[in-house]
């Protein structure tokens, strides 16, 4: 088995934001699936990204084109791996999913 890294980045300007009290939050969550087609195996991962910001900090930040940044490592085995993503912006009930196919030999 390897081990892959995969590396993702959210840019705040494309992130929806919900003002609170004076304070600007964003709720992100992300799932990633790994399933190999001939072992039948799957791994799966899950994790939030969720904060809240200044008005001021929140302008500053766009405009320095600042991004969540997120690393994570998931087990590859031979054969053909089927990578799941699904991004969800829980403020703006919106999902994005992709897929992504690597064969290892």
């Amino acid at each position: 088995m390897k081990l892959g890294i995969i590396k993702i980045d959210f840019p705040l300007r494309n992130i929806r934001f919900r003002e609170e009290n004076g304070q600007y939050e964003y709720d992100i969550n992300l799932s990633i699936k790994v399933e190999n087609v001939e072992t039948k195996s799957s791994y799966q991962e899950k994790k939030e990204k969720k904060d809240s910001l200044s008005l001021e900090n929140l302008k500053r930040h766009i405009k320095e084109g600042y991004s969540l940044r997120e690393t994570i490592r998931i087990p590859l085995e031979k054969g053909t791996n089927k990578i799941y993503f699904s991004l969800r912006d829980t403020i703006q009930q919106k999902r994005l999913r992709k897929l992504d196919i690597i064969k290892i030999k």
